[in-house]
């Protein structure tokens, strides 16, 4: 599955989760008057949410995609704080470690 694909069906997925609020992140910049502006951290993950007020990160990532250097970096520092970081292949990888902790 492609991951365009992936992020929605995700993330339809996980705004019905209950005690919880995810959205989509993105990062990128965008060309104004002014120059340009950056928008969102290196690395960040597709979704980030809050489940019963943990922090959540989803990368969304094709069956045989990696995460690239800033990826890991963001993701040791999520867990270094302690929060959840999922790497998603499917809804259920997704899924499944937001059902855990709502458990």
């Amino acid at each position: 599955m492609i991951e365009a694909l992936l992020q929605k069906q995700v993330l339809a997925h996980l705004m019905q989760v209950p005690d919880s609020f995810f959205w989509r992140a993105n990062t990128g910049a965008a060309k104004t008057a002014r120059g340009f502006v950056h928008f969102g951290l290196p690395g960040q993950s597709d979704v980030l949410g809050l489940v019963r007020g943990r922090f959540v990160a989803v990368e969304l990532k094709s069956e045989d995609g990696r995460l690239r250097p800033e990826q890991r970096a963001f993701r040791d520092r999520v867990l270094r704080a302690g929060g959840i970081y999922i790497v998603a292949r499917s809804v259920d990888d997704a899924l499944n470690p937001i059902r855990e902790l709502l458990r």
